[in-house]
């Protein structure tokens, strides 16, 4: 009985910032800062407004790593 105009759309995916391009897949968040620019913007092409994301990295020095080059490279590029 819900107006499907005011259903939102969220996504909770892993995230893998590399340091070089890889192959990619569908299915996954892996890759270079542009590819990952790619990537988020066909789920926002599909109606996805929010996106949590988990940095999949086992290690609190190599996940803070990727979290701020992702902030520093990905979300600006987001923004444009």
């Amino acid at each position: 009985g819900r107006d499907p105009a005011t259903v939102k759309f969220c996504c909770v995916r892993p995230v893998d910032v590399t340091a070089e391009p890889v192959a990619q897949s569908e299915d996954t968040l892996r890759g270079s800062p542009a590819q990952l620019v790619d990537a988020l913007r066909r789920f926002e092409d599909i109606g996805v407004e929010h996106m949590a994301l988990q940095f999949m990295r086992g290690r609190w020095p190599e996940r803070r790593e990727q979290i701020e080059r992702f902030g520093q490279e990905v979300i600006p590029a987001l923004r444009t």
